[in-house]
């Protein structure tokens, strides 16, 4: 985009609809440009694009976590490395995480502290 003008568009490898679904959104590599995450919702399975433009310059394997698991879709960096981070919250157990990333490597994985289960509808993650 250019404002609000298309400046170019380019088709992606194709995922399945019906199953994948972007997950989040972020600068995981700090290269400047907007990588992409992806769930898909009948096996669990997660990938990592790293992009230059409509180009996946990269793709990667993250760990599986079933349905239940939201990522966060902000560009929050959580250990000031100048990289996007993923932050996880399981709508049915209340539990949280935050995966450190560098890249598509995850650096460290550190639970935070729940809430009570159920509670999502009460309490939202802003990133």
């Amino acid at each position: 985009m250019n404002g609000t003008s298309i400046a170019g568009a380019t088709n992606l490898p194709g995922l399945d609809p019906a199953s994948w679904q972007l997950a989040a959104q972020g600068d995981y590599n700090n290269d400047g440009k907007t990588d992409l995450v992806w769930h898909n919702q009948n096996t669990g399975a997660d990938v990592m694009w790293l992009m230059n433009g409509g180009t996946v310059t990269a793709s990667a394997a993250l760990p599986s976590l079933d349905n239940n698991w939201q990522f966060s879709s902000g560009r929050t960096d959580y250990n000031g490395d100048n990289t996007s981070d993923i932050f996880l919250h399981n709508q049915n157990t209340g539990d949280n995480a935050v995966w450190l990333m560098n890249g598509s490597t995850i650096t460290a994985a550190a639970n935070l502290p729940s809430l009570p289960p159920g509670s999502s509808q009460l309490w939202q993650p802003i990133a």
